[in-house]
């Protein structure tokens, strides 16, 4: 499921989006998925669990580029009932306590939730956040963030998502050895998470594989990191 909402600075002079935006969005969401429901909260937002929603931001009729003074967020859902809480927590939450973003006064203008049409088997996708891919060294326990797309690495994170899931979802499993996602033009992008400076990937990527766990994979963020800003794509073209 899709949840849009859309944010409006009162200042008429243009915004521009600093580095390290994730950190300043997420805090007004997790205050306000806080102050509806703290099981939920610890629940969404735990360290120890890769999260099943991603998110991405940009100026609406601009671009994430340049500077605006009107935001448009996406967020995309692998459960309904995850969707409907933070509707429902937005809608509810008193944004007087959280008055201001990225040092300016705004208003929440617009919030919609949508269903996402089921895709095909065989896609053609374009990261509309990049996609942050990682490895733990045995060493030091640190994360070495990856420049480029690694198979093996995605693979292993998807599976430890679908894990973190739940058992409705762990049959799955056995379809992640035959999916393939082959890159077409990426591209290393360099953002900040929470002050430190990662190589992320963004392009375009064809995607082969069992319809469900190509579903699951869109819906709940490809890579990790989803729920800081990561891993959100949209289908450019279906071959079936």
């Amino acid at each position: 499921m899709e949840l849009e909402m859309d944010i409006k600075f009162k200042e008429n002079e243009p915004v521009t989006i600093p580095y390290d935006y994730h950190a300043e969005v997420l805090s007004i969401i997790k205050n306000a998925v806080k102050n509806y429901s703290l099981n939920d909260f610890e629940r969404l937002f735990s360290w120890s669990l890769q999260k099943t929603y991603c998110w991405s931001m940009s100026f609406i009729g601009s671009g994430f580029s340049d500077a605006g003074n009107q935001l448009h967020i996406n967020f995309r859902f692998l459960q309904d009932k995850d969707a409907f809480l933070f509707y429902s927590a937005l809608h509810d939450y008193d944004f007087s306590l959280n008055s201001r973003l990225f040092s300016r006064d705004f208003n929440l203008t617009r919030m919609s939730l949508s269903d996402e049409k089921k895709v095909s088997s065989k896609i053609r996708i374009r990261t509309v956040s990049n996609i942050v891919l990682a490895v733990e060294s045995y060493e030091t326990g640190k994360k070495k963030y990856l420049e480029k797309f690694n198979t093996l690495v995605f693979k292993d994170s998807l599976e430890n998502k679908i894990k973190s899931a739940g058992k409705e979802y762990e049959y799955l499993l056995k379809y992640v050895d035959d999916l393939a996602i082959v890159p077409l033009n990426e591209q290393t992008r360099w953002n900040s998470l929470y002050g430190t400076k990662i190589p992320t990937i963004s392009g375009e990527f064809i995607v082969v594989g069992n319809k469900d766990l190509v579903n699951f994979m869109l819906n709940s963020g490809i890579g990790q990191e989803t729920g800081s800003g990561f891993g959100l794509a949209k289908v450019v073209q279906a071959f079936d």
